[in-house]
Formats: structure tokens, sequence, C-alpha cells
């Protein structure tokens, strides 16, 4: 548990420090689009539902109920800005002049804050081991452009590495491309992990309307676990996307002279 949540607050601190980063470059709308994915989604949110589940976890910080409510609320809240903020960035810095990228981008925004509003509207903001339609709708208009912006990374680090090949690409551009498709990617599988979670306590369980606390527990430690994992590759890739050292910046350079990627 304190290595999970050592790994949480570093993706915390990296996000909210990226988000805050691209805010002060004074770039245009994808720029933009982006920091609020990481100061709404990647940090707020986050940091809501660690204060949630980790009640779950651990009765003892369990907060009262309607308290409960409120903050998984704005962590739902803060996904799906988040989700609406990644779908810009994707649509107009991989597809600046495709009319279905920007219609893909409208809809998914739609998909991600209507999810909102129906959870809140249909079944309020809490923990229950099979969520109605609205969940699903906000989980999905959340998720989706994961992995949209993951296809579109690695796709262009592939064309990038073909350019490479050449001489008429950057190994560091290149290399940016995988660690964003990396990034992106681990993402994905997190915003999966509540899916897997739930199925696995129902064939444990053998159950869908109870929560046998003895098995609910160790899920969602499992659970946290595996996030944890995809944590420490969030954290790595996000840092060397936006922070690479020296050396770092070294190994790329040399690995593409030395030859194929």
């Amino acid at each position: 548990m304190a290595l999970g949540g050592l790994v949480t607050l570093c993706n915390l601190v990296l996000s909210l420090a990226v988000g805050l980063r691209l805010l002060r470059a004074g770039g245009g709308l994808p720029e933009r689009a982006l920091a609020a994915y990481f100061l709404a989604s990647a940090f707020l949110s986050v940091l809501c539902q660690g204060v949630v589940y980790g009640g779950v976890a651990d009765p003892t910080l369990a907060l009262p109920e309607a308290a409960s409510r409120l903050v998984l609320g704005l962590a739902i809240l803060g996904m799906a800005v988040g989700a609406v903020g990644v779908l810009v960035f994707t649509a107009i810095t991989f597809r600046p002049q495709e009319r279905w990228a920007r219609m893909a981008a409208a809809a998914g925004g739609a998909l991600a804050l209507g999810g909102f509003a129906a959870e809140a509207a249909l079944e309020g903001f809490t923990v229950v081991l099979v969520p109605g339609p609205g969940h699903w709708l906000a989980w999905a208009g959340r998720t989706l452009p994961m992995a949209w912006v993951a296809a579109e990374s690695l796709r262009y680090w592939v064309l990038q590495r073909r350019r490479l090949r050449l001489g008429l690409a950057d190994p560091l551009v290149a290399d940016r491309f995988l660690l964003w498709g990396i990034w992106s990617a681990a993402g994905f599988v997190n915003l999966s992990a509540d899916v897997v979670a739930r199925v696995v306590y129902t064939v444990l369980a053998g159950t869908t309307t109870e929560m046998v606390m003895e098995v609910l527990r160790p899920v969602v430690i499992g659970t946290m676990a595996v996030t944890m994992l995809l944590g420490v590759v969030s954290a790595t890739t996000l840092f060397l996307t936006f922070f690479p050292t020296a050396r770092y910046r070294h190994w790329v350079e040399r690995r593409a002279h030395a030859g194929p990627v």
C-alpha cells in the first residue's frame, strides 16, 4: 500500500507539473486541451478517487456517505472534462484536416459529458457492484479517447521510424511518439481495470447484489496493485516525454545512429 501510494503521488505531482507547464507555455488549443486533461482528470480526479476507494479498502478511512458521493461525483466530472481535452488534442494534433476526426471528437465529448449527466440523474455517485447505464456511458466516454490517442501516437511512431531510417526524422521526436503511445495505452488499460475487477468479483463472490467484503477487499487491493504497476509505466513515460534527461536523450540519439530502430 505504501509503494502504491508513492507511485500515485509521483503521478499526481507529474500530472500537476505537466498541466501547469502546458498552461504556462502559452500555446494554442491543443496545449490548453491537454492541460485540461492533466489538471482535471490525471490530477484532481485521481486524487478524489484515491480518497473514495481508499475508504473501500480500509473502512477506517471511509468518508461519510454524502461526502463520498460528492467526492466521487467530482472525480467523474474531472474525468469527463479530461476526456474532452484528450479528444480535442488528438483531433487537432493528429488529424487536423480530417472532418471525421472533428466529428468523432464532438461525439466523444458528448458521450463523456452526457454519461456524467446520466449517472448523476439516474444513479447518483456511489460505489456499487453493478452500476447502471449512466456509469457505463461515462466509462466509455473517458476510456475510448485514451485508445484513440494511443493508436494515433503509435501510428505516428511507425511513420517516424521509417523516416528515421532514411535520415529524415529526429530520433528524439520519434521516441517521444513512442513514449506518448505507451503512456496513453497504459492509461487505457488502467481505465479498463474497472470492468475486469467487477467481473472478477462477481465470479468469486457469486453475487451481483451483495458486497461480500472478504472478497471485495482483496479484489480492490489486487486492482490497486495492477494500477500501481501501470502507474509506474505512466510516470516513467510521462517524465521522459516532458522532462527527458541529458543521459536519456544521448541514449536515444546513439541508438538511432547505431542502426535500425
